[in-house]
């Protein structure tokens, strides 16, 4: 199953009866932005290349993804009936409550529709789609905001959030860090004294 994403090849309005009658069947309107929107169909495996075809003939825009790279309704939901609070950022190990945390996809929705590397990497990983519960990771306000459709860093971040050994090793490393700090301080305090 197959979703395009339609768009008007003008700045004219296009409207869900136009799409009907030029054979599209159950058009959906979604909003992109105040006044943006474009219209979602759902294609079987068999009608694919017969859109395509179509969808050139009539000079629409258009983009096409498989349905299991296409964000869901009800992914916090599943999220928060697979995993129990408390829940912490998986990126900065921050404590969250249900009201706070914010469900975030580690392999990001708008990578996966657009780019086939990082589809092959959710298949490879055997997740069964973007929206499996092991690609959703509890993230606080600050990083989901900074990490937005992004992965590189992120994602090995979001990776090494699951083991509770990286968070001790890096708070370890943090405190021998700052000691290293007062101590070198400590004796160029000394020094100026001491002269």
């Amino acid at each position: 199953m197959y979703i395009f994403e339609l768009r008007s090849p003008k700045k004219r309005k296009m409207k869900a009866k136009y799409l009907e009658r030029r054979g599209f069947t159950n058009p959906k309107q979604v909003k992109t932005g105040k006044y943006a929107f474009h219209f979602e169909v759902e294609v079987d495996d068999s009608d694919l290349k017969k859109t395509i075809r179509r969808c050139k003939r009539r000079k629409l825009s258009y983009f096409y993804y498989d349905k299991q790279f296409a964000r869901a309704t009800n992914y916090r939901r599943r999220f928060f009936d697979a995993y129990n609070p408390p829940y912490r950022c998986q990126y900065c190990h921050k404590k969250l409550n249900e009201n706070t945390v914010i469900v975030d996809h580690l392999i990001p929705v708008d990578l996966a529709k657009k780019s086939p590397k990082v589809q092959r990497l959710i298949i490879n990983s055997g997740l069964d789609g973007v929206n499996d519960v092991m690609n959703l990771v509890p993230s606080c306000p600050k990083c989901n905001l900074k990490k937005g459709n992004k992965m590189g860093i992120w994602y090995i971040r979001g990776k090494l959030g699951y083991s509770r050994l990286y968070w001790f090793i890096r708070g370890l490393v943090r405190l021998v860090f700052a000691a290293a700090i007062l101590l070198l301080l400590a004796s160029v305090l000394n020094f100026f004294l001491n002269i």
